[in-house]
């Protein structure tokens, strides 16, 4: 007897070798529409297209052929223009840009001549995947990546593991090249996530994977992913099954109840949902109500219970009482089970450590920079479910070259890493406040959680520092510089720092407090403010969206950059102010620009403009007529004409 199909969820989004031998297949059909000059497409597809587009070498053969098919599709859309659906999840492509970035593709701007040009360019990008991938088979393209995809699955219909197909793919091709550069496009699809829903995930993967063996049953699951704030129903086109889901916030799904019901018609159900972010009275009586319907098996919630119409009147759980979902997971389903392992007990420890930002280790920091950076989630979440004992999760991570590639990316970040601060600007505002206001207050010292007791405070104390950063755009081969980089950077450099709010424009604001020995500010209490009420996590460490609020000034701040990224931290201060009601002493600019790098660009353009123009003349002077002497001399008299003189006396009066 066969288990019925497990899908374990993993916030954010992700892709398999499957999925990128699937990925052309997805080029040539997927939605988009187009209005006055910008391409709207999904933003599941828009991730990978994205990358595509922007990422990856120009040489590449096989990116070129995608691209060739990913272009063709969106001007395909240009032909009918039509705007998309009223309030569809959708991502923005200037098309001016599309065309500018691919000049060797010849793409017409008429509209009679341009359909010619796409259907050009689908032509050639089959045919060049054809050649690439096909085998000498004859087959057209679709049929060649339907039997690619049977390749990587199992006579059961699961799914090979990224070891496995990876293994098959080079059994057909014999190619390390080719095999590498569909791994690329794999990672291509990944974004978000973090080290507690990947250890959720290996958890429940162990606990289904033992009860399965127990029973003499096969255990069919696979990893899925869903990211905050879209839904559910991009699961809704997976064959009949259970969900089992940890660590997505509940606020972020924005209609749970409608996407079960969508959900159970296709045969699915949410057999098992823990979560450890805040919640309201609301939600806990929707959670309550599907279960008593079935929509929801087992559900649990371990994060404080908000209430809106008081939430002064919520508190952070104490440090003893906070668990991770990765906790609540590992107690409910593994601990002293056949499940269990020294290893899981030690992806346990380094997973709360991580989650709440506490007492960090350096394997669980390596993990989540690997997860960061774009690594498989799916195969990072493979290798972790194999360890059995403690050692085994580093020598895992040694044997794929991950924790090497992991010290490479740090060395490349520190060398850039200063870019940190080319938009910063420090509020210092009067610390307000709170019941244990006694020990709040900077560390002893930089490696020190014991907080300053107020008799041993100096004035300045007194003062809570929140650094407010851009994060800083980096180039296509190097690393990048994100929330985790940032913390530890600003740590070292500017260890009188409480908070950090590292902005990704004004979509997405990522919030850490630096000075664990403070609690001044509930960052999850005042990021629902900032942003909406879906917005927020713990005390500590929060997210939200100050575009969404309804009063962000649009109008005014648009698109935030370091042209206004001034402006920006205006209204920070100014929220912070109205919302809190705490006292802003200060907001300071300490940016600090590459000016040696802006002189020395600036003086070399200066230097080759005056060149240019001299060559120029140069080049003038010798080819033009008009500048040879004779010809100088005749116009001259031209415009001057020589007058005759009839007396020389007058004409040289001495």
């Amino acid at each position: 007897m066969r288990d019925r199909n497990a899908y374990i969820v993993i916030h954010g989004h992700g892709g398999t070798l499957f999925d990128a031998v699937a990925l052309p297949k997805r080029l040539l059909d997927f939605d988009c529409c187009w209005m006055n000059g910008v391409f709207h497409v999904p933003k599941p597809i828009s991730i990978p297209l994205h990358r595509l587009l922007s990422e990856g070498e120009d040489d590449n053969q096989l990116f070129t052929a995608l691209r060739k098919l990913a272009v063709s599709r969106m001007l395909t859309a240009s032909l009918f223009p039509s705007p998309p659906p009223s309030g569809a999840n959708f991502a923005e492509f200037n098309e001016r840009s599309v065309i500018d970035n691919f000049p060797s593709f010849a793409i017409p701007f008429g509209p009679a001549s341009r359909k010619a040009g796409v259907a050009r360019l689908r032509k050639e990008g089959e045919e060049e995947l054809m050649e690439l991938l096909g085998e000498g088979a004859n087959e057209n393209l679709e049929s060649l990546l339907s039997r690619l995809a049977s390749r990587l699955e199992k006579d059961d219909g699961s799914r090979l593991t990224e070891i496995e197909a990876e293994k098959s793919l080079m059994d057909i091709y014999g190619s390390r090249e080719l095999v590498s550069q569909l791994k690329e496009l794999r990672d291509m699809e990944e974004t978000g996530g973090d080290l507690d829903t990947v250890s959720s995930a290996v958890f429940y993967a162990r606990h289904l994977t033992k009860a399965a063996d127990e029973r003499g049953d096969a255990c069919n699951l696979r990893f899925v992913f869903v990211n905050y704030h879209e839904g559910l129903l991009g699961l809704s086109d997976l064959p009949p099954g259970d969900i089992y889901m940890a660590d997505m916030p509940i606020s972020t799904i924005p209609d749970l109840s409608g996407d079960l019901r969508v959900l159970a018609d296709n045969g699915l159900k949410l057999v098992r949902y823990e979560d450890h972010h805040p919640y309201s009275p609301a939600h806990a009586k929707m959670l309550d109500a599907l279960q008593k319907e079935g929509l929801v098996g087992f559900q649990a919630m371990s994060g404080p219970l908000v209430d809106p119409q008081s939430p002064a009147d919520s508190e952070e759980l104490a440090d003893d009482e906070l668990k991770c979902g990765a906790d609540m997971v590992y107690e409910a389903l593994v601990i002293k089970t056949a499940a269990d392992s020294p290893a899981m007990r030690h992806l346990r420890e380094l997973t709360h450590a991580e989650d709440f930002a506490r007492n960090r280790k350096t394997l669980g920091k390596v993990i989540t920079e690997l997860i960061k950076g774009g690594i498989c989630k799916v195969e990072l979440a493979q290798t972790l479910f194999q360890c059995r004992e403690k050692e085994d999760i580093l020598r895992y991570l040694n044997d794929k070259g991950w924790y090497e590639w992991v010290q490479v990316k740090r060395y490349e970040a520190m060398v850039i890493s200063d870019r940190f601060m080319e938009n910063a600007q420090l509020l210092e505002i009067e610390r307000p406040a709170v019941e244990n206001a006694e020990f709040s207050g900077p560390a002893l010292d930089g490696g020190s959680d014991m907080p300053v007791a107020a008799a041993a405070r100096s004035g300045d104390q007194d003062v809570l520092r929140i650094l407010v950063a851009l994060a800083p755009k980096t180039k296509r081969d190097e690393p990048k510089l994100n929330i985790g980089r940032a913390c530890e950077y600003f740590a070292d450099k500017m260890p009188n720092l409480d908070y950090l709010f590292f902005c990704y424009g004004a979509s997405v604001v990522v919030g850490r407090r630096l000075n664990q020995a403070d609690a001044s500010l509930n960052l999850s209490t005042l990021f629902k403010k900032l942003g909406t009420e879906s917005d927020g996590g713990h005390a500590g460490a929060s997210v939200c969206s100050p575009e969404s609020n309804p009063d962000y000034p649009k109008n005014i701040l648009g698109r935030v950059s370091s042209a206004n990224f001034a402006v920006f931290c205006r209204y920070i201060s100014e929220r912070l102010s109205s919302e809190l009601g705490v006292v802003v002493r200060e907001r300071r600019n300490i940016s600090i620009k590459p000016q040696s790098i802006s002189a020395s660009n600036g003086g070399k353009k200066l230097l080759y403009l005056l060149l240019g123009a001299i060559l120029a003349g140069l080049l003038v002077l010798f080819f033009n007529r008009g500048y040879r002497e004779k010809n100088i001399l005749k116009e001259n008299l031209d415009l001057f004409p020589r007058q005759p003189v009839v007396n020389p006396e007058r004409a040289n009066p001495r």
